[in-house]
């Protein structure tokens, strides 16, 4: 049997449940081997059109299918007459599809046609749900005039000396330097927030886009000036710089800078996570700090611990879908244990965690989409065995 006949009937074998956990690893590794990806698509593409919802189905069960695949429906049919998938991140979309997920010791997945565990097996709630976070920031201006970017019509929201701010339909807020307009900006400076459930992307005059984690903020100078662009970040963002050789930039963040000409990168710097992570994507960084230098090439993260001697420790061969996995719309998790799961949830659906005193360890390994409600997220990691007490916006997290 050629590698693409095997792929297919392993497809095939895990969307109905008959995979052994040598073949889903066999499957999942098929996703790291390069010159994998037209294969890979062309196969879940047919599995997709293959895919049906079939036997006795609750409407529950089909709304959660729904959900899951939506988006990767919406970008397959795109209204030609022979739909094609139009792939952001094509290993992300794939995990869509068939959702593999697989580790050692706890294994949460959704395989479909099944029963889902009925809600008050696995989580005892109140009405009504807790809904996910959505595109939501604050801008502040360098005048200290602060806007709900929520409820700002789009359009032209402000004008600062020759910077015009745009904000678009899609939820991105757009920085324009307007060089018929004469006026000077040194020196000033305004501020994007993110609260709890809220994400945001900004492109700043330069061209440089910034895509916002919830709970995060970016203060940035109206008007670039000078020999280097500098902007500071709490939280997490992922950068795509606009490359200008004469003048480098340096993005400032719990006392780590990374500087770069033109690069993508993703920066992690919630200080209850316990450590900065910076991953490349694309290009060249240079990590420093008062202890030292690193420089990260393509699927490098460079790590520093809060409160720690400050030393900046180098990763290599790390999954980049992982760690921006968040801007395409998916929580991935890869052996993750309880704690660091739910610290992303309650910073995405504005809740609060407390633990069961005789929480054993169990480990997540997999994908859920962020657009889902709170109590179909809990449903898919019951599947661990954990169960879930909501009481409004608190959580308590039992076996």
């Amino acid at each position: 049997m050629n590698p693409s006949q095997q792929l297919k009937v392993l497809i095939k074998k895990y969307i109905k449940n008959e995979c052994t956990p040598q073949e889903v690893q066999t499957l999942l590794n098929a996703f790291n081997i390069p010159g994998n990806e037209a294969l890979l698509k062309a196969l879940l593409t047919e599995q997709y059109h293959n895919l049906e919802i079939t036997g006795d189905v609750s409407p529950e069960e089909e709304l959660v299918f729904e959900q899951i695949h939506h988006k990767l429906i919406s970008r397959i049919k795109q209204g030609d007459e022979a739909p094609k998938i139009r792939w952001l991140n094509w290993r992300t979309a794939a995990a869509a599809i068939i959702i593999i997920v697989a580790c050692a010791g706890a294994i949460f997945s959704l395989k479909l046609p099944q029963r889902l565990a009925p809600a008050n097996d696995i989580v005892k709630t109140t009405k009504p749900d807790i809904l996910p976070g959505s595109s939501k920031a604050i801008l502040t201006l360098a005048n200290g005039k602060k806007m709900i970017l929520s409820n700002t019509p789009n359009g032209i929201i402000a004008r600062q000396g020759n910077t015009v701010i745009h904000k678009d339909a899609g939820g991105t807020l757009i920085n324009i330097t307007d060089t018929h307009v004469q006026g000077n900006n040194l020196n000033e400076y305004n501020i994007v927030e993110t609260p709890i459930g809220g994400e945001y992307s900004v492109t700043l005059a330069d061209g440089t886009k910034v895509w916002m984690n919830a709970t995060s903020s970016l203060k940035y100078p109206v008007q670039f000036s000078g020999k280097e662009r500098v902007v500071e970040l709490t939280g997490e963002a992922y950068f795509e710089v606009a490359k200008d050789a004469a003048k480098p930039f340096k993005v400032k963040s719990s006392g780590q800078t990374i500087e770069v000409l033109g690069t993508h990168f993703n920066i992690n710097a919630y200080e209850n996570e316990g450590v900065m992570r910076t991953t490349l994507l694309e290009g060249r960084v240079k990590v420093l700090n008062k202890t030292g230098v690193q420089f990260l090439n393509p699927g490098q993260q460079s790590v520093m611990n809060f409160g720690g001697d400050g030393r900046i420790k180098v990763l290599t061969d790390m999954d980049t879908d992982e760690v921006v996995s968040w801007k395409e719309g998916y929580f991935q998790f890869n052996q993750a244990d309880i704690h660091t799961v739910m610290r992303q949830l309650s910073r995405w659906y504005d809740i609060k965690v407390s633990y069961s005193p005789q929480l054993t360890s169990k480990e997540f390994q997999g994908a859920i989409q962020r657009d889902l409600k709170f109590s179909q997220v809990l449903r898919l990691l019951g599947k661990t065995k954990l169960h879930f007490t909501v009481k409004g916006k608190e959580v308590m997290v039992m076996d």
